[in-house]
């Protein structure tokens, strides 16, 4: 959230380029392209973290970086939309929760309050 309120304008062009992309398919392909890099960036480290926990991820990293990234695109319209709805804190709160099911899911034990 402290990014959507550093850069507004960023989101606000993403979702400029995205409707662009829905009707061009030759820019899809690029933005496509571009949009999977970062998406399997956010993969690899959350792969490597359950690793470093000794995790073993019910879920594919690579479904989890494409959750969030779902998750954060949808809080950015909302915020664009209707910021007043959304407080900073609502995108943390909601990964926060996202990442507990994940553990539960898991079979992991949430960590200690406060570790996070």
């Amino acid at each position: 959230m402290r990014m959507l309120a550093a850069q507004p304008e960023w989101h606000r062009l993403f979702f400029e380029f995205s409707v662009h992309a829905a009707r061009n398919p030759d820019f899809r392909a690029q933005l496509v392209e571009r949009y999977r890099v970062l998406r399997g960036r956010l993969a690899q480290l959350l792969a490597q973290r359950a690793k470093r926990l000794g995790i073993e991820p019910a879920v594919p990293p690579e479904d989890i970086a494409a959750m969030a990234f779902a998750m954060a695109n949808g809080m950015a319209l909302e915020r664009l939309l209707e910021p007043e709805a959304v407080p900073e804190a609502m995108f943390g709160d909601m990964l926060a929760i996202f990442f507990t099911g994940l553990r539960a899911r898991a079979g992991v034990p949430p960590p200690p309050e406060g570790s996070r």
